[in-house]
């Protein structure tokens, strides 16, 4: 299994859940996106998680940012597959806890026999110290699933996000006689920016371009960008896009709609620019990353490929602050930041163009 297909009518996870990483290993993370909105992967995973409750009483997280959004999580997921499906059943939330949690209820309603059933949870990623306390209540929690994990604003992501959802999931991947369960956590989104910070984290910003369409990850992750056929068509003969041609052309420059590539120069691009010589290395968000200059062209490149022996190695953070005195003071940093505002900067993915927008913009 090496590649995605082009759907019919909508799309089908069942091509990414019966996917292994590289090592042939059970993923721990699958993540889908989409360029388009509409191909039905909401609606597919819903179908697989109220399915497997149905049918092995499986119990899966709906996962979401914020508190505030305790109490329609479910809903807005679920229902689309169960208005179509299973007209008997209808979803139901209750917060609870001084919304730390909800449980989510299936209401089965067949004529004279009524039910409702506890088929999940819907858990804040920023409630993760509070869940922690409540792990006793996730033993069945079998998957958990995270739409529209990308927000359209980089602004909405929690601080340290990654973390926090980490030690979410750590609350919920134990008991059951295990202290550590094999989890499955499923990511969907539209296709907004290869920068984010699940793509870091799982360093899928290294090994995916813009153009992939499935990737196998060694580190237990899985990635496809679903397709179907003709929903791209579709959208542009609507009156919407139709009437709003102009704009949307303007800003849809690439398929992943929030990264602007301007600074993205591949290998083979730079096969003319001489033999780069190393300045130092920075290290930024726990990451490091080599500083390159081009004296031929007078570019200096950002890559994720760093020398260890280099002496000159920066930390641009203090405590998850930037290290303004640092960046102040020492000349080869304030060379790099004219450089940049120059636009004699060049790097190599959209991750670290990214990065260099949070440093020195």
């Amino acid at each position: 299994m090496s590649k995605s297909k082009v759907y019919k009518q909508h799309y089908d996870p069942s091509f990414i859940m019966n996917s292994k990483d590289a090592l042939g290993n059970e993923p721990t993370w699958r993540i889908v996106c989409s360029l388009e909105r509409g191909p039905g992967k909401t609606y597919g995973f819903s179908k697989i998680l109220i399915s497997n409750f149905l049918e092995k009483d499986e119990q899966f997280v709906l996962l979401t940012r914020k508190i505030g959004d305790l109490g329609s999580v479910a809903k807005g997921i679920l229902t689309p597959y169960l208005e179509n499906e299973h007209k008997e059943i209808s979803v139901r939330e209750v917060v609870h806890q001084s919304k730390v949690y909800s449980n989510i209820y299936l209401d089965i309603n067949n004529g004279d026999e009524k039910d409702s059933k506890m088929c999940g949870f819907v858990l804040p990623i920023k409630q993760s110290d509070a869940i922690k306390k409540i792990s006793g209540l996730f033993n069945h929690v079998s998957v958990l699933f995270f739409d529209e994990f990308m927000p359209s604003a980089d602004s909405s992501y929690l601080t340290d996000e990654v973390g926090l959802l980490m030690n979410l999931y750590k609350s919920v991947a134990r008991g059951g006689g295990k202290a550590v369960r094999e989890i499955p956590i499923i990511l969907c989104s539209n296709t907004l920016s290869l920068g984010n910070p699940y793509f870091e984290a799982l360093d899928l910003n290294n090994k995916i371009q813009e153009n992939t369409r499935f990737y196998q990850g060694e580190n237990r992750v899985v990635f496809e960008r679903c397709e179907v056929e003709g929903l791209k068509k579709m959208h542009e003969e609507s009156g919407l896009d139709i009437s709003l041609k102009k704009y949307i052309d303007r800003n849809r420059t690439n398929v992943w709609i929030n990264d602007d590539s301007t600074l993205v120069v591949k290998k083979k691009d730079r096969a003319m620019w001489g033999r780069p010589r190393y300045r130092c290395t920075l290290i930024y968000q726990d990451q490091k990353i080599g500083v390159y200059a081009y004296d031929k062209i007078g570019y200096t490149l950002i890559s994720r490929q760093y020398d260890e022996s280099c002496p000159y190695v920066y930390c641009l953070e203090i405590d998850g602050t930037p290290n303004i005195p640092l960046l102040k003071t020492t000349t080869i940093l304030d060379q790099l930041k004219k450089n940049f505002f120059r636009g004699l900067v060049r790097v190599t993915d959209s991750g670290l163009q990214k990065m260099m927008m949070d440093i020195f913009g």
